[in-house]
């Protein structure tokens, strides 16, 4: 019984994350508009850990309309990982909850200059 409330407020502080995030737009595509919580960023060397969202144009497959991660970027070695993930219904994480995601398999992935990952970079080391 304790795990399974442990599960639930563990669920409710990600839920209760994407409303009262304050969402800074840090760049746009074709297919999506990019997010970062600035008011999330947790500085550790020259790391950074940070709320990051997704918010679709369209619909996709699967039926979602954003996704919400918590990552960590690297801004010495300008590298990013996915420390969790979810995905939803809504846009800006709201609406059902489709998927719930751990730590992406591939670990660490390079940031590639010019592109909306670097924009999120700089806006996150300068903190």
């Amino acid at each position: 019984m304790i795990a399974v409330r442990w599960i639930l407020s563990g669920a409710l502080v990600l839920a209760s994350a994407a409303v009262q995030a304050d969402w800074v737009k840090a760049g746009e595509s074709p297919e999506a508009n990019f997010f970062v919580d600035l008011g999330s960023v947790e500085k550790d060397g020259s790391n950074r850990r940070f709320w990051e969202l997704t918010d679709l144009k369209q619909r996709g497959k699967e039926g979602e309309m954003s996704l919400r991660a918590r990552v960590l970027y690297d801004c010495q070695s300008q590298r990013a990982r996915t420390l969790n993930l979810t995905v939803h219904a809504e846009p800006m994480a709201t609406g059902k909850t489709l998927f719930v995601g751990g730590e992406d398999p591939q670990g660490w992935i390079a940031v590639a200059p010019k592109s909306v990952s670097a924009d999120k970079l700089r806006m996150v080391c300068a903190r």
